[in-house]
């Protein structure tokens, strides 16, 4: 017989997954429940207008992609001057900023997708300098599922720049046992290390994909449907 304490638990379990909007688009640069981590170096704030570095970060958000528009970034910057144009390691690399959704009900949430974004080349390469260590200006961001016990699964990584440009990735199938996701950035040995997310989407299991869903794949409005094999966490 399932005890009270299980019940209760059961219980602020579904209601925090009936508060888990569909869209994550930061509007009014409100994170609708996200929440940085305690333990971070950096955090993941809401921007409207580009970076404040140069070689790094979007122009603007992806669900409007104008001045309206609102996205969540790390800044990367740790006081050194933009003017040295060497490429010399200047930031400590590994700096982290982590994410975390609330908790929500195992197996409710069937899948998620998100934008992201992750350029840094920096003025060095843009001036037409040679660096050699470019791949670790930028960094890796990655995604974990949390279970209730607080075990990690590696759902997606990305280490160095892939382009000036808002990139799409889903949809990702967290373990029946997850309760939480977590996105994370950690920083390259370089200021130009602003990494971005917007637009996350999640798909529940007790009701179908919203057709409100930004860029969302049209196989997932028609009816999603889980994959029958684990899917590749690299």
């Amino acid at each position: 017989m399932r005890t009270l304490r299980a019940i209760l638990a059961a219980a602020l379990l579904l209601a925090a997954a009936a508060q888990l909007p569909e869209i994550f688009d930061f509007a009014n640069a409100d994170f609708q429940g996200l929440a940085n981590e305690v333990d971070n170096e950096l955090d993941w704030e809401a921007l409207s207008t580009p970076t404040s570095s140069q070689g790094t970060g979007p122009s603007r958000d992806h669900t409007l992609g104008t001045i309206e528009g609102v996205y969540i970034y790390v800044e990367a910057s740790c006081g050194v001057s933009d003017n040295d144009d060497s490429c010399a390691d200047r930031c400590r690399q590994g700096r982290r900023a982590a994410l975390r959704t609330p908790t929500f009900a195992n197996g409710s949430v069937l899948s998620f997708s998100f934008w992201y974004h992750m350029h840094g080349v920096g003025p060095e390469v843009q001036a037409g300098v040679t660096c050699t260590n470019t791949s670790q200006f930028m960094g890796q961001t990655y995604v974990q599922a949390i279970n209730h016990e607080g075990e990690t699964q590696l759902l997606w990584f990305k280490q160095g720049d892939q382009g000036d440009s808002w990139q799409y990735s889903g949809p990702l199938y967290p373990q029946n046992d997850t309760v939480a996701i977590r996105f994370v950035h950690e920083t390259g040995i370089h200021w130009a290390s602003d990494a971005a997310l917007d637009d996350i989407s999640f798909y529940f299991a007790d009701r179908p994909p919203s057709p409100t869903l930004v860029d969302a794949p049209t196989a997932l409005l028609d009816g999603f449907v889980p994959p029958t094999e684990a899917p590749s966490y690299v």
